[in-house]
């Protein structure tokens, strides 16, 4: 034990007894600790209550996250016929007329569906076999979806409060899926058995799993009333067109090389077991920043709008700049993705859910009152 951590430990045992400190010399100015202090600080009071404020990026759910709670809706239940909650509806009435609130919940609900129907298609049937590669013609790949999706409902309902945005949650069953799945391999007749058998026990493993998906809908353009503040307009007009990429996580694996200076570290002090777990941690360390690195750079190069990208949204303001900075500290490596080669090499995979980054883009336009979210970055009417 170094001669530091000694002295440490000995003034905690003897501040724990209660027996008195040695006193400093309080008469030179650099000696400005006092025997009392010390005290405090080894035997904290355990009444009190000690407040830290510190300067940082809030948490994404404290801003970002739209106003208004998703209702649950009933079996049978009409969501477009539902009413506007209390608190987003004295901006709906101001803003929309009652024909676009309805349209604006048909939209959603439509965008839930194909949402649902591209999560379909991903569902694995094995571990390399997707429905998706399951069925090879597109259009018998929709029909067996769209027959699958008869039975999907709405199960959810909110209407943001600061922004002219329903959003529709809908779900189906799983073994609904895989039913719909093996009632089209038995009619084709000559599919693999293989494939059968796999649906029949998926079929009943299934059982209360359900998928589901959240769509996106806003009112047309004309809908909206007189008088509707130009950023609630643009916030408007971005939800109407939501890029599909909202609803998705982004994976990314990074590579970190072998440290070729840790091998040659192992000597008669450092046993070679000991610099090989050295090597590999360096190499994990290496392979996750540049998981986080190129993840910021696929993040950057998604679209908003057919002309703007969130790289280009970034720019326009320091404030948007930092929340995108807090956002993308939140990508998590994926534990059972982690990889070491055989030549010393390390593959790690970072991931993140796209929807608070789709949140933050709607929040900041509407607050910073952003109306052109393609306009360039060097006009002098852009707060930086």
């Amino acid at each position: 034990m170094r001669a530091s951590s000694r002295i440490l430990v000995c003034m905690g045992l003897l501040a724990a007894s209660g027996l008195p400190l040695l006193a400093q010399d309080t008469t030179s100015p650099s000696r400005k600790v006092r025997t009392e202090d010390s005290q405090k600080v080894l035997v904290p009071d355990r009444n009190k209550t000690v407040a830290v404020k510190g300067n940082g990026a809030q948490r994404l759910e404290e801003w970002a996250k739209p106003g208004g709670r998703m209702i649950p809706v009933a079996p049978g239940q009409n969501v477009s016929r539902l009413p506007i909650p209390a608190d987003a509806n004295a901006f709906w009435v101001k803003y929309c007329r009652p024909e676009g609130c309805r349209r604006a919940v048909n939209a959603a609900r439509a965008d839930a569906l194909r949402r649902l129907a591209e999560q379909i298609k991903g569902v694995h049937i094995t571990s390399e076999t997707s429905v998706r590669d399951l069925i090879t013609e597109p259009d018998e790949v929709d029909a067996v979806i769209n027959s699958a999706l008869i039975a999907a409902r709405e199960t959810g309902i909110r209407y943001h409060v600061e922004e002219l945005i329903v959003e529709v949650r809908m779900g189906i069953k799983l073994r609904t899926v895989y039913a719909t799945l093996k009632s089209w391999a038995e009619r084709g007749g000559e599919r693999g058995t293989t494939d059968m058998r796999q649906l029949e026990k998926l079929t009943l493993r299934a059982k209360g799993t359900t998928i589901s998906e959240t769509g996106i809908g806003a009112p047309p353009e004309r809908m909206l009333r007189p008088g509707t503040p130009p950023e609630v307009a643009a916030v408007t007009a971005i939800a109407r067109n939501a890029p599909d990429w909202i609803s998705r996580r982004l994976r990314v694996t990074g590579k970190g090389p072998a440290e070729p200076d840790v091998s040659k570290v192992a000597s008669a002090t450092v046993p070679a077991r000991t610099s090989s777990r050295a090597g590999s941690l360096m190499a994990r360390q290496a392979a996750e920043l540049d998981a986080r690195r190129r993840l910021i750079e696929r993040i950057n190069g998604l679209m908003i709008t057919p002309k703007t990208s969130v790289g280009s949204f970034v720019a326009l303001n320091d404030e948007i700049k930092a929340a995108m900075t807090t956002l993308q500290q939140g990508a998590t490596v994926v534990t059972s993705l982690e990889k070491m080669m055989e030549d010393g090499t390390a593959r790690v995979t970072v991931e993140i859910d796209l929807r608070p980054l789709w949140d933050t883009i709607i929040f900041h336009q509407r607050r910073l009152k952003i109306t052109d979210v393609s306009r360039d970055v060097s006009d002098p009417n852009i707060v930086k």
